[in-house]
């Protein structure tokens, strides 16, 4: 994809600083832009199967541009949340607040978490750092533990905490993942320190370690801020939960992998993830929506994610599937024949 549709995604994070100075119902207008705006220009917008030739992806894993765009969208996001903070600490009323909440939310689901995620596939120890900060400010670092170590092994089985069953709708799987998630990241540090011989409930604990800087960001907050600002900021972090695992709801929506003779299930492969190539889903979620591509081999940068046609692909873009996945009886009407005929 061209380099300056990634500016879009910056661009957006430039309108919720922008709204982040505002009252009242004024606050929600990144509602309409995020649920309504962007929706609708990404179906017009439509999609683009292009995949960069060996060439092409040698010089743009080359080059420093999209390094850059992504340590410049983790600080813009991180200036957010002071932003954020200064902010509810002068609020006058419980509309602000909210308003506030959810407008932070929408770059903690999808800056924050997404950034974290992105930063914690690579293998660099400042990458790895960044993408805790990352998950620190919405609250959710145990996904760095278990997406890399469980759900990526695990997907499209009925094991996986983020694997949505079909007929399941988006409320129920909320809670299960959550739980899940935030259960299987203690259980895998307390296994790994256990087979190393060492104390399994301390501060070697990289779950225990995370929630105890988590606690500490909330005491900060409390101490500098205020219990205004820190109730607002649980607020804008549970809703960058909720947003991401509703993304991690399409991403998955019905699709398992099979057994083998010997009772195994068959290796990853890029039909085992809903795909989507409308452009500006894409630029927003940094190629997330290349979702196949990144499961079946995860090890690859956003920005050389591919399409293949053996993918499943999801009948509109992710920001359209997110608003879609609300109304349960809506979604599953459009998606559970997808799902069978996949499935078959």
């Amino acid at each position: 994809m061209d380099k300056l549709i990634y500016l879009f995604s910056m661009s957006s994070l430039a309108i919720v600083f922008f709204f982040l100075n505002l009252k009242g119902a004024y606050t929600f207008i990144p509602f309409i832009y995020f649920f309504g705006l962007i929706p609708l220009m990404d179906y017009l917008l439509g999609e683009s199967e292009y995949n960069f030739s060996s060439e092409e992806e040698e010089k743009v894993l080359n080059s420093n541009y999209y390094e850059l765009v992504i340590i410049l969208s983790c600080l813009i996001h991180l200036a957010l949340v002071l932003v954020f903070l200064n902010m509810t600490s002068k609020a006058d009323s419980i509309l602000t607040l909210v308003g506030l909440s959810c407008t932070l939310g929408f770059s903690c689901g999808l800056y924050g978490i997404n950034l974290g995620h992105e930063l914690g596939h690579r293998n660099s120890t400042w990458e790895k750092v960044l993408a805790n900060i990352m998950l620190f400010s919405s609250l959710y670092s145990q996904f760095f533990i278990t997406h890399n170590k469980s759900h990526h092994k695990l997907i499209a089985t009925p094991e996986d905490a983020n694997t949505s069953k079909i007929n399941q709708n988006v409320y129920h799987f909320w809670i299960r993942s959550i739980y899940l998630t935030t259960k299987k990241a203690f259980e895998f540090e307390v296994k790994r320190l256990k087979s190393k011989g060492l104390f399994a409930y301390g501060p070697r604990n990289l779950f225990i370690l995370q929630k105890l800087i988590e606690v500490s960001l909330l005491v900060a907050i409390y101490y500098f801020y205020g219990v205004q600002s820190l109730l607002a900021f649980m607020g804008a972090a549970l809703f960058g939960i909720l947003l991401l695992e509703t993304i991690n709801y399409i991403e998955h929506y019905g699709l398992l992998r099979k057994r083998n003779a010997s009772g195994r299930y068959e290796k990853v492969q890029v039909w085992h993830s809903w795909n989507s190539n409308h452009v500006l889903g894409r630029a927003l979620l940094f190629e997330l929506s290349r979702h196949s591509d990144h499961h079946a081999n995860a090890s690859r940068r956003f920005q050389v994610l591919r399409h293949f046609d053996e993918s499943p692909q999801l009948p509109y873009g992710y920001p359209h599937m997110v608003v879609m996945s609300l109304f349960p009886k809506v979604f599953m009407k459009k998606m559970n024949p997808l799902v069978e005929r996949f499935q078959a």
